[in-house]
């Protein structure tokens, strides 16, 4: 009995710990998109005194055209793979990252017809019987096409694809990649059992039935109201789509070298504390209640600066890394993105695995090519391109060295770009594409 007691005790411990409200505001602002995040700003500005708003917002009035370069020529192939601005739907923005994976036809085929049976929640609520027509209609098992299902789910937005607000709620939570394990096990245990007790304030009840405190599970319930989102097809309606794609980082070609730009930095917006009620602080001729009230506020006004600093400086940090690894996508295009797995990234720049999937969720770059996803620019694939991809990819490798042979070929895209693939697959990619072969035998071209 006191084993189990302790048992409760540190584990109710760990939950005080890993979600203090404190913490549950700090994962919030890092999951905001800008457009968002400055709805906060505003808001908090105008209920805390201590407040103001420095610099007003020049970000969000701003459009670009996500299909048009910047002194490059892009072909249709390239920026199709760009985020289109102008009154996308959900459908048309899980096609694009679609063209992203490398899949056999039959596979996208699945995922199209998928794709088409999401509703404008996100949702596939009839998904019992969309897997019988589907499997009919490719000729496959329903166990494949529920394989294609899960490669879908993840997509951004979070949580679409899944078939109740349940499996929406767990999908993200498997993507944030918690560190503490027990807080995982909770979580998922309250959304997969527990879901409409929670809603309705039962909180006695479900602590009773897990056997936590109450505290921790109003906690847990913090969580899952501030981090995950029930609706995440809600950003396409053709009202506010707009609103959510605004690019927090601009990269460009400048001098042949490549630059990176902090829009949120440069033109967002910029609060900071009110000299004006810190004097009113400082004044010892003010009362005890009005100086117990503005310590109150100031304490708050300064979390949100701290937690917006460290956003911001920990997006720029990973910003930096993925473009560092993907300058080859920025000179030349999509069909030059490398894989970047999460977990590398957390390793290289000493964050967790659950801050960088906050800090990509919702956050977009302008690039040369278009604006994109900060997750397109992450690739999970082990090549991380299509089969028009690597024609396209292949086709101009080619061009770019004439005279060289498919072996020689193979060679050279494993070297540069880390495709092992044979001589063979060189041949039948060229022949997709369009390309004779042009080797000629006197040829004094070599690869180190």
């Amino acid at each position: 009995m006191k084993l189990q007691q302790r048992s409760t005790l540190k584990l109710a411990q760990k939950q005080k710990q890993v979600l203090s409200q404190k913490m549950i505001q700090m994962m919030k602002i890092f999951n905001k998109s800008y457009h968002d995040l400055v709805e906060d700003i505003k808001h908090e500005s105008k209920e805390n005194v201590l407040l103001e708003v420095e610099r007003d917002d020049q970000l969000l009035s701003q459009t670009y055209n996500s299909t048009q370069s910047q002194g490059s020529e892009s072909s249709p192939d390239i920026s199709e793979y760009a985020i289109d601005q102008s009154g996308q739907s959900i459908h048309q923005f899980l096609l694009k990252q679609l063209k992203f994976l490398h899949l056999d036809e039959k596979e996208k085929k699945i995922a199209t017809l998928l794709i088409e049976n999401i509703d404008s929640r996100g949702f596939i609520p009839t998904y019992d019987k969309v897997k019988v027509v589907i499997s009919k209609q490719i000729a496959v098992a329903e166990r494949k096409v529920r394989d294609v299902l899960k490669v879908i789910q993840n997509f951004e937005p979070e949580g679409v694809g899944a078939r109740t607000l349940k499996e929406c709620l767990l999908i993200q939570i498997e993507q944030t990649d918690l560190e503490n394990e027990e807080l995982e096990a909770l979580l998922k245990t309250v959304i997969s059992k527990h879901l409409d007790a929670l809603g309705a304030g039962l909180f006695e009840k479900i602590a009773k039935t897990i056997g936590i405190p109450v505290e921790g599970v109003e906690a847990l319930g913090d969580y899952i109201k501030e981090n995950l989102n029930p609706n995440p097809g809600a950003p396409f309606s053709s009202d506010t789509h707009h609103q959510y794609i605004t690019p927090s980082f601009d990269v460009y070609m400048e001098n042949n070298k490549v630059r990176l730009k902090n829009l949120e930095y440069e033109q967002g917006i910029r609060i900071s504390l009110s000299t004006k009620y810190l004097q009113l602080l400082d004044d010892p001729k003010t009362d005890a209640e009005t100086k117990d009230f503005l310590k109150e506020k100031l304490s708050k006004a300064q979390e949100l600066i701290s937690n917006i600093v460290s956003r911001r400086e920990n997006l720029e940090k990973l910003v930096t890394l993925i473009i560092e690894v993907q300058h080859l996508f920025v000179k030349k295009g999509p069909i030059y993105l490398e894989p970047l797995l999460q977990k590398s990234i957390a390793e290289k720049i000493a964050i967790s695995n659950s801050t960088v999937s906050r800090i990509l969720s919702s956050k977009f770059i302008r690039t040369p090519w278009g604006v994109f996803a900060l997750k397109q620019l992450c690739p999970r694939n082990h090549f991380g391109r299509t089969s028009k991809r690597l024609q396209l990819l292949i086709s101009d490798v080619i061009k770019e060295n004439p005279g060289l042979s498919d072996q020689k070929i193979s060679v050279l895209l494993k070297r540069d770009f880390l495709i092992a693939i044979a001589r063979r697959t060189v041949t039948k990619y060229r022949h997709l594409a369009g390309l004779e072969g042009n080797f000629k035998p006197g040829s004094s071209i070599s690869i180190a």
